[in-house]
């Protein structure tokens, strides 16, 4: 997971992260946590790749409700967080779909509690979505849409249901990315969504967007997972 922790008090943030990394420790959890000391900060170069973002409600440029306010029009999935000393500010957490309101001082007990409902919602959209780089910055995808990544003059290509976006990733990074439940590569040159195989004919994938040979090495495992996944 990626959390990220807006406080402009640097002892409330130093609090945060260790009750998160005493959680990721107790519960075989891993996060990579980022610290801003005000919400202007992470909204002056906001890339949609947080998992979880905690907001404190009074900062002194740009408050935590303005702060989420402007996160959720350019990310609709990210669980935020609020931390305040007042529960009168939790209805406006209504407005920006928060998940969780944490009320000052903070005890770890009631900390933990929270934070695995935020990390399970998190955990939900990382299966459903997947966030990589382009020429444009970062983007986010609807894991479904996508229905097969194909490396080919030297670009990688994801295509999807929609379109097709030119990637600055490598297949090893985005392969690391997808869920192995659901992707599979083919061959060296292509990743496969077996949401959208609707066969395997002789050596070929047969898929909505064409068909793709399965290299011989890899046949037998593609099968297999395909015969699983037809009927999960």
């Amino acid at each position: 997971m990626k959390v990220a922790i807006v406080a402009d008090d640097k002892e409330q943030s130093d609090e945060l992260k260790c009750f998160v990394e005493r959680y990721c420790q107790e519960h075989g959890k891993r996060a990579h946590i980022v610290e801003f000391a005000d919400g202007i900060d992470i909204v002056s170069d906001y890339a949609a790749d947080y998992d979880i973002i905690f907001l404190d409600i009074v900062m002194k440029h740009m408050d935590g409700l303005k702060t989420a306010k402007y996160i959720r029009e350019m990310d609709g999935k990210v669980v935020l967080a609020f931390v305040a000393t007042d529960s009168r500010y939790a209805v406006h957490g209504y407005a920006v779909d928060a998940s969780s309101f944490l009320i000052k001082p903070l005890s770890y007990a009631v900390f933990a509690q929270d934070f695995a409902r935020c990390v399970e919602k998190a955990e939900r959209a990382q299966n459903k979505y997947i966030v990589f780089s382009t020429e444009n910055g970062m983007d986010r995808l609807e894991l479904n849409k996508i229905i097969y990544v194909e490396s080919h003059s030297h670009k990688i290509v994801i295509n999807t249901t929609e379109k097709s976006y030119c990637v600055r990733e490598t297949m090893h990074s985005l392969e690391d990315k997808l869920p192995k439940e659901q992707f599979l590569r083919c061959n060296h040159c292509y990743i496969v969504n077996l949401l959208h195989v609707k066969g395997v004919h002789g050596e070929y994938a047969v898929l909505d967007g064409g068909d793709l040979k399965i290299s011989r090495p890899r046949r037998k495992e593609f099968v297999e997972r395909f015969s699983k996944y037809a009927f999960i």
